[in-house]
């Protein structure tokens, strides 16, 4: 047994371990209890236990020092004595990646505020390449375009190939029929959704001119954010009289009238154009055709008269330039220096200004070839200066934005009368032994200028 190395005590209080061979004694037995009492603490040594443990002073942690650690929730404090939880941290942490994310939209909004580039389209569907180029859609992201082409409907616009976003007006509606105009400039900003076109609706700068030319009907659909049109509107000019085949000339066309009125619109609001025609010289001995009248709306510019034909004893006589009210009387103006056109005084409150054009100079008087000429469309400084034998009537040189155009020169029997530019009468033609010389020139076709 003893081979066994068997422990003779136990661990904690030392109490002997009988091995079975010895004799037990109670001396032996008492000192077992003994060591068993003192080892084994009663309610009143734990109790007092308790309270020598309560007062021991552990101080508060801190970053010199160990010591108790209070825990916190809170993600603003600057405490140095308290230890944030998980939950805290995560908070932290998220709070923080949305600063990331915030920051990194700040600045793709900082790098593509500037970005600017000319569109392309298919249709209503426009597409920009901008520099310094976007590389996404965030919200408040400003960039500046020049349009291509004007739009008829609702648009969309594909920046830098990230995909097409509607473009829409301020109050969130689709843009109508010439909402964008080419050639124009906007800026539009990003919601996050759509592009929102900045500017409208907000007093009426000058942005956009529309000229219209070419005789017809045609129908000016108003932009948004735009309250008010300036027109400015000529008349057609008339055609120089034929001349005869011996010794007297026809006489010159009178000029469009010419007014300016300042109209007040809405945007979608659709204006009826139209562009008067040239009136047309005419054969020997016959009177050349009033020019067409030209309009906005109810607003009127009325064409020139027609010069007289020549006959084999009496020259043509000159064209009246029309009015705002009526176009001017053929074959009427006996002068050989015609009459400068006078302003317009019109009845309403959407007058700017107005005047009428040069009128048709008479055929010459004595018997010998020369045609009379037209008379010059009138600028927006002055009415059109009255024409002269063979010499047609200048515009007058000082204008503000637009000016008028010359008259037609009369034919001289070796020479054919000569067209008037647009809206001033036709020379008339000379007298002339060959049929094409004794034609009367063309009046200048009406025209219509647009200013919003």
């Amino acid at each position: 047994m003893e081979g066994l190395n068997m422990p003779i005590e136990t661990k904690r209080l030392k109490l002997p371990l009988p091995l079975g061979n010895e004799s037990v004694s109670r001396v032996g037995i008492n000192s077992i209890f003994e060591k068993i009492d003192e080892g084994v603490a009663t309610l009143e040594d734990l109790e007092e236990l308790r309270q020598l443990v309560s007062e021991i002073d552990v101080p508060d942690a801190s970053l010199t020092q160990k010591g108790i650690v209070q825990l916190s929730n809170d993600t603003e404090s600057d405490n140095e004595q308290e230890a944030a939880t998980l939950k805290a941290v995560k908070a932290a942490y998220d709070r923080g990646s949305e600063g990331v994310t915030a920051a990194q939209s700040a600045q793709a909004i900082i790098n593509n505020r500037d970005g600017y580039g000319t569109t392309t389209n298919s249709g209503n569907a426009y597409t920009v390449t901008l520099t310094p180029a976007p590389t996404a859609y965030v919200d408040g992201l400003r960039i500046t375009i020049k349009i291509n082409s004007a739009n008829t409907g609702a648009v969309t616009i594909n920046v830098n190939g990230l995909g097409a976003k509607g473009v829409l007006k301020s109050n969130g509606s689709d843009l109508t029929a010439n909402g964008i105009r080419a050639n124009s400039v906007y800026s539009l900003v990003y919601n996050g959704t759509a592009f929102i076109l900045q500017g409208e609706g907000g007093g009426n700068p000058i942005t956009g001119v529309q000229t219209y030319n070419v005789p017809g009907s045609f129908t000016f659909v108003v932009p948004d954010g735009i309250s008010r049109l300036i027109a400015h509107i000529w008349g057609g000019g008339g055609g120089g009289g034929g001349g005869s085949a011996v010794g007297w000339g026809g006489g010159g066309g009178g000029a469009g009238a010419y007014i300016a009125v300042m109209i007040p619109v809405f945007p979608g609001q659709e204006i009826p154009i139209v562009v008067g025609s040239r009136g047309l010289g005419n054969n020997a001995s016959l009177t050349g055709s009033q020019g067409g009248t030209s309009s906005v709306g109810n607003f009127k510019a009325y064409g020139g008269g027609g010069g007289g034909g020549a006959t084999s004893s009496a020259s043509g006589r000159g064209g009246e330039s029309g009015t705002h009210l009526i176009a001017g009387s053929s074959n009427s103006l006996g002068f050989q220096t015609a009459p400068t056109g006078v302003s317009i005084k019109m009845s309403t409150s959407e007058q700017i200004l107005g005047y009428t054009g040069g009128g048709g100079a008479l055929g010459n008087t004595t018997g010998n070839t020369l045609g009379g000429g037209g008379g010059a469309s009138s600028g927006d400084m002055g009415g059109g200066n009255g024409a002269q034998y063979e010499l047609g009537g200048l515009t007058p040189t000082s204008f503000f934005n637009f000016q008028g155009a010359d008259g037609g020169k009369g034919g001289n029997g070796s020479g054919a009368a000569t067209a008037g530019g647009f809206g001033a009468g036709g020379g008339g033609a000379g007298a002339s032994g060959t049929p094409e010389l004794r034609i009367g020139g063309n009046g200048g076709y009406g025209r219509v200028i647009l200013i919003w």
